[in-house]
């Protein structure tokens, strides 16, 4: 890994792709965490994240550990991208004995969580192993019609297995730094001073178009969007265009809001949702770098 500099940064940028989505009603009302709670409000410095650590081993031992744990724990995989080293897990119900360790969210009265699937992903693209633990929650009104609603990446609940999962690593590991200039120091300390060799070539990359490998979304980690209840009610249609912060790892780290804001629980629903995407990296001289991503979500009223 390695810093780049500010021609680089804008470079990449350049060759980040532009993703389009349009989500057709699949009305459901949701509750954000506070992330998205923030952003809706107005706040540009919170972003819903999933939570990650970093290990002292390689991203191969830690997958088939992990995978290991998750059968432990009665987490069933209902879909996994070996290759990329990311899965999700079959819905698991609060309050089943057999996840004890797992807390419910803090949520108001109005609402009470269900149940939860969980996305895991140890990225094959950077080593020492990093691990990321993501979640989508489902859950349900109290009083009135009890309509159901959605709950992106709840700290409490992803923290729960990331925990579980240290255990089968032996370690606790480090959080994961937001800055890629930190991040390359963590790696380096951990590597036992092995020499970073995209450190090294950083100096005589010219990022040319011939040594640009563009960034791909994994299919696996795209949730469907629901089209939030009371937006449909009113008939609201707008797109929804975020700018995404993508690790090199492949893990999306942070995002905000492009032009002013839309409809009603719109942007907490992007938000959300993007949250939880994966990329394979952008590659610069065959380095994975990291970059950002536009990704525009168009909510359409049939």
């Amino acid at each position: 890994m390695r810093v780049l500099d500010g021609a680089t940064r804008w470079q990449a940028a350049l060759v980040a792709s532009t993703f389009v989505v349009a989500i057709t009603i699949a009305a459901a009302p949701l509750l954000t965490s506070h992330a998205a709670r923030a952003l809706a409000s107005g706040a540009q410095t919170a972003w819903p994240h999933k939570e990650g650590r970093v290990f002292g081993m390689s991203s191969k031992d830690a997958w088939r550990r992990v995978q290991d744990r998750l059968k432990e724990l009665g987490l069933e995989a209902e879909e996994t991208d070996g290759e990329n080293r990311l899965l999700l897990t079959k819905p698991v119900y609060f309050g089943d004995r057999r996840f004890e360790w797992l807390p419910r969210p803090k949520l108001s009265q109005q609402y009470a969580a269900v149940r939860t699937r969980f996305e895991v992903f140890v990225s094959p693209f950077v080593e020492p192993a990093r691990l990321y633990v993501g979640s989508v929650t489902e859950l349900h009104q109290l009083k009135g019609k009890r309509s159901q609603a959605i709950l992106y990446n709840d700290p409490t609940v992803n923290t729960a297995l990331l925990r579980q999962l240290a255990k089968a690593l032996g370690q606790d590991g480090f959080p994961i730094p937001s800055s890629d200039e930190e991040r390359r120091k963590l790696a380096a300390s951990m590597l036992d001073g092995k020499p970073d060799e995209c450190a090294r070539r950083a100096e005589s990359c010219k990022a040319a178009s011939g040594q640009v490998q563009k960034p791909e979304k994994l299919p696996l980690s795209e949730f469907e969007i629901p089209y939030p209840e009371q937006a449909a009610r009113e008939r609201v249609e707008a797109p929804v265009v975020v700018e995404l912060d993508v690790s090199e790892d492949g893990a999306v780290i942070g995002g905000r809001l492009q032009g002013s804001p839309v409809g009603r629980q719109l942007a907490p629903s992007a938000a959300g949702a993007t949250s939880l995407l994966v990329f394979s990296p952008l590659r610069l001289c065959g380095c994975p770098a990291p970059h950002v991503t536009v990704y525009t979500i168009n909510y359409r009223v049939r």
